[in-house]
């Protein structure tokens, strides 16, 4: 076996490892946003339960507010923008790997 024929090999699970890793990813983000919009839906409740933000400028501007006095919404906000930056670059590196694994099928069955 050839040096391109043993890579080539090696790319089904390279590839397998990251779409997988992606999968649990695209998961894990959805459910942060889950979280970070029932946090704000909650919000919205109480603020749409009080007598003082009476229009809805007002109500977004507490909300606004909130959002930004609350540490762990920004720091789930944080951690959601992270995630998806990784899962981006990730992506990125696994049309990558498929390119390269073509590229490596093309080298084999030309020599």
């Amino acid at each position: 076996m050839t040096n391109f024929e043993q890579t080539l090999m090696e790319y089904p699970e390279k590839i397998e490892k990251l779409q997988l890793s992606i999968l649990k990813q695209g998961a894990v983000i959805a459910k942060s946003r889950d979280a970070i919009k029932g946090w704000e839906a909650e919000q919205m409740s109480e603020i749409a339960g009080n007598k003082e933000f009476s229009n809805a400028q007002k109500r977004d501007a507490e909300l606004n507010e909130r959002k930004n006095s609350s540490n762990d919404y920004l720091d789930s906000v944080d951690t959601v923008d992270k995630l998806e930056l990784k899962f981006k670059k990730d992506s990125i590196k696994l049309e990558r790997l498929g390119n390269e694994q073509r590229n490596y099928r093309a080298l084999c069955y030309n020599n």
